[in-house]
């Protein structure tokens, strides 16, 4: 039963980290390209932003891999997770 629960509270805080991180993301992206700031600053905020976004495509990957035994993405799923992860941290 406690299994079941850690599990239930696991998923439900990796989906709402995910939801947060797009939806704010977003947000951020749509209010600095709403004021047309050409700056340095307002272009590196949108990247950060947009790479947040793809790095959070990564928790997927990741919750899936603690709650089920075995990769279910496959080859290709495990090469990409692995470029999210790389790409997104550097």
């Amino acid at each position: 039963m406690e299994n079941v629960i850690l599990r239930i509270l696991f998923v439900l805080t990796n989906a709402a980290i995910f939801l947060g991180t797009i939806v704010l993301n977003i947000l951020a992206i749509i209010y600095i390209r709403s004021r047309r700031d050409k700056t340095s600053i307002a272009i590196l905020v949108v990247n950060l932003a947009i790479a947040d976004m793809i790095h959070a495509m990564g928790i997927i990957f990741f919750s899936s891999n603690l709650l089920t035994p075995s990769w279910i993405f496959g080859e290709f799923g495990c090469k990409f997770s692995l470029t999210i992860d790389v790409l997104c941290t550097v």
